[in-house]
């Protein structure tokens, strides 16, 4: 059966059918149209960039204000504040290719000529105080009477161009799962950092435990997040890092996961992650903000199956109102405990797609900065320390316990089998008297691993210092 029409076609339609258009007072010039039309399909490097720029959009307008993304089968509706636009302005620089001044609407009009010009979707934009909102049908922009408003910017994208024929709605059905699916990827990796709460279709992505490469997945364990300071402009901290910490693989939150599965515990990192998560003190802004995640795979030997180290690269992600807009490596080499620092790329300069930061002195003077901020704070991670005792201690409560069961049940069968009876005395009282052991050389690993780390950071940091003074010996 054919589905019903979105809101936004509900509405296209009720105005095709009425003739209820303002006309618009503005239009394209035939050269401003060739400007617009290679902005909308060069400007942004990869598909559903218009989500990126739409979150960007919201946090340079500085209202501190949620964003809110709900995504349906043939369209998405965005809310979040923007007390500074009008219609007559978004209007006005619609048909304009030159760059506005205020960031918030250049981010904004970035998405929209992506979505109308390069994609040929419509949109609908309504501001609250504003009785005629901006229409656009997928060939023109035009005025109309707001029928719906709220206290905040609502705009309603059509996630298909507007095609004819009678078997369009079952490919745009066969395909609108896929496309929700890649609009949730692009928030997620790009919009984890987002300074304010952003929820997108029903979901939390404001964490930094949602870092595709150092956040919380099955093989990734972050053991801590350290707030560098330093002489650096700081970032805000995104709020749900301090929340039920999500995972790119459980967005409901890995401190629900079911931690006595082996294949989900790490070997026992799952439990340090969880204490120093739970021991986080709640920081608003830092300079240099760090997730220190140590890797694991879970791999089969035999006929079973062991935790191993797995190799990884340290990170830089550049932050840019909100937004992961660049990434780079902090290190070249690979290491099973490495970290991923958060840098806000404020005052860089960009390439044409503002996706890409350009190579720069000052870039590089706040990557060094970053590591000796960094190499401070490896140095100081005491609430790592607790979680290390923590586990330790919860590891041979619980080896202690079945050592003991199997100790008592092994005397209690003596009597019917002495040999069945010795061995089960023997194996528990080796697990009663050796417990702990095994998570003490893990911890060991652990400690080591951070150490290589830091080794790392140094040695980079040495080569920075010699790159900028030639004559600079060890």
């Amino acid at each position: 059966m054919k589905p019903e029409p979105s809101k936004l076609d509900q509405f296209l339609n009720s105005q095709a059918k009425s003739g209820e258009v303002l006309e618009s007072r503005q239009s394209f010039t035939l050269a401003r149209e060739k400007a617009l039309q290679k902005i909308a399909e060069y400007q942004l490097p990869f598909a559903n960039a218009w989500v990126v720029k739409l979150i960007q959009s919201a946090v340079a307008g500085q209202t501190g204000g949620p964003i809110r993304m709900d995504i349906h089968s043939s369209e998405l509706r965005a809310y979040f504040d923007a007390p500074n636009l009008t219609i007559d302005l978004l209007e006005r620089q619609f048909f304009n290719p030159e760059p506005y001044p205020e960031r918030s609407v250049r981010h904004l009009l970035s998405a929209l000529w992506a979505i109308g010009l390069r994609e040929k979707c419509a949109f609908q934009l309504v501001l609250p105080r504003e009785e005629e909102c901006l229409v656009w049908d997928g060939e023109s922009l035009h005025r109309a009477t707001a029928k719906d408003r709220y206290d905040c910017l609502s705009l309603s994208i059509a996630l298909h161009p507007k095609t004819t024929g009678a078997m369009n709605w079952v490919k745009k059905m066969a395909t609108s799962g896929a496309r929700r699916a890649e609009i949730l990827k692009t928030a997620l990796l790009h919009g984890y950092t987002c300074p304010v709460p952003l929820t997108v279709d029903g979901r939390r992505v404001d964490s930094l435990y949602l870092c595709p490469t150092h956040g919380q997945t099955s093989q990734d364990f972050p053991l801590t997040i350290s707030f560098g300071y330093g002489d650096l402009q700081p970032l805000t901290i995104p709020p749900g890092t301090f929340e039920a910490a999500p995972s790119m693989e459980d967005p409901r939150g890995f401190l629900t996961l079911d931690s006595s599965a082996p294949e989900k515990t790490g070997g026992g990192l799952s439990s340090i992650t969880k204490f120093t998560f739970q021991k986080i003190e709640r920081t608003e802004r830092a300079a240099v903000p760090a997730l220190i995640t140590a890797h694991r795979e879970w791999v089969k030997k035999g006929d079973s199956h062991t935790w191993q180290e797995r190799s990884e690269l340290p990170k830089v992600y550049w932050v840019q109102d909100g937004v992961i807009v660049d990434e780079q490596l902090l290190g070249p080499e690979y290491l099973s405990c490495t970290a991923a620092v958060f840098l806000n790329a404020e005052g860089l300069e960009t390439d044409l797609t503002s996706f890409h930061l350009t190579n720069s002195p000052e870039r590089a003077e706040r990557v060094r900065k970053a590591k000796v901020s960094l190499i401070e704070s490896l140095r100081e991670l005491t609430c790592l320390e607790k979680g290390f005792a923590q586990s330790i201690a919860l590891q041979r409560t619980k080896t202690r316990l079945s050592g003991g069961g199997l100790f008592l049940l092994g005397v209690a069968t003596f009597w019917v089998n002495p040999w069945v009876g010795a061995g089960m005395v023997a194996a528990g009282g080796a697990a009663y008297g050796f417990a702990g052991s095994t998570q003490e050389a893990r911890v060991e690993e652990l400690k080591q691993a951070i150490g290589k780390l830091e080794s790392s950071i140094k040695l980079g940091l040495r080569d920075d210092m010699r790159a900028l003074k030639p004559g600079l010996r060890e």
